[in-house]
């Protein structure tokens, strides 16, 4: 691309760096909330089968 060096000498070097970085942060903060929200999204499905069980058994 050869707007991208045009882009960068726009800008200060520290600029761009302070910009990826908050960028690669955002993104794995991101991943991790998605990750872990699935995990347990997985973990619900997985434990409402044994929720009714249990509840099965207290009625009984």
């Amino acid at each position: 691309m050869p707007a991208l060096p045009i882009l960068i000498g726009l800008f200060d070097k520290r600029i761009v760096n302070a910009l990826l970085y908050g960028l690669t942060a955002a993104i794995l903060l991101l991943a991790f909330l998605v990750g872990a929200f699935g995990i347990l999204f997985i973990e619900s499905l997985f434990m409402k089968d044994e929720i009714q069980i249990m509840i099965h058994c207290l009625v009984k």
